[in-house]
């Protein structure tokens, strides 16, 4: 057993280097990333566009009740941190 553990720390210790060498993506094209903002922003405005029509298509209690719901989560989710703390840790940069 305590050859087993001392196999994966060895291991382990191999592989720690490896995140030390990787490739960044290198400098971006200025065109390329402008064209990536604009097709965010229209995404954006598509999603707006087809929110408020589905809340048109709603009657008036349910357009209470889904009012009444977004606060509720809004509340709750007040002070809380939007990614868990483990996916911060693994998260590329």
């Amino acid at each position: 057993m305590n050859r087993f553990i001392n196999i994966i720390t060895v291991l382990a210790l191999l592989m720690l280097p490896q995140y030390g060498f990787t490739q960044n993506d290198g400098p971006r094209n200025k065109a390329f990333e402008k064209a990536e903002k604009k097709k965010e922003k229209q995404k954006g405005n598509e999603d707006k566009i087809v929110e408020k029509h589905h809340k048109k298509l709603q009657d008036k209690e349910t357009l209470k009740r889904m009012k009444k719901t977004k606060k509720k989560a809004k509340r709750y989710k007040n002070g809380k941190f939007e990614d868990p703390f483990y996916k911060k840790w693994f998260r590329k940069k």
